[in-house]
């Protein structure tokens, strides 16, 4: 644990803290975003077993959301903190609820690709190719979208 000044803090004295009861205490996890799934895409549950619930965990979310500051569409600068998370693969031909299958869109271009024929996929953490309905293909990474169509 560290104090606001960055400094290490002994058990013993977070303790003492807590004793007190006069002390605002915030306790955040420390999520790894190197941590991703490993199961095989062709099983389509990428390694995870039992029931799949259709909304993610807290740590799912916060973990898709920092990997993907904004919505993934095309150009597009929304925030993901205000998005949806969309499953890649929908959730009912198989699609897990795993930070492999999600990704934040906005609520409008949840709708486009949703029920307007845009497609896109996953091709590493964080890095998207999109298809919209004419046949335009555009890539979006982390620094931006490239427009992959030939002139």
């Amino acid at each position: 644990a560290h104090d606001e000044a960055g400094h290490t803090l002994l058990a013993d004295r977070i303790r003492e803290w807590l004793a007190r009861g006069d002390r605002h205490i915030t306790i955040r996890p420390v999520i790894n975003l190197n941590d991703h799934c490993n199961g095989s895409e062709d099983t389509g549950h990428h390694g995870h077993q039992g029931p799949d619930p259709y909304v993610p965990t807290f740590l799912t979310a916060e973990k898709v959301r920092l990997r993907n500051p904004t919505c993934v569409f095309p150009h597009c600068t929304k925030k993901s903190r205000s998005c949806d998370l969309d499953h890649l693969t929908a959730h009912t031909r198989t699609g897990i609820t795993c930070e492999c299958n999600l990704a934040p869109l906005c609520r409008h271009h949840h709708q486009l690709k949703t029920h307007a024929g845009w497609r896109y996929q996953q091709l590493t953490p964080g890095t998207f190719l999109w298809r919209e309905p004419h046949g335009q293909t555009m890539l979006v990474t982390p620094t931006g979208t490239s427009d992959l169509t030939d002139p």
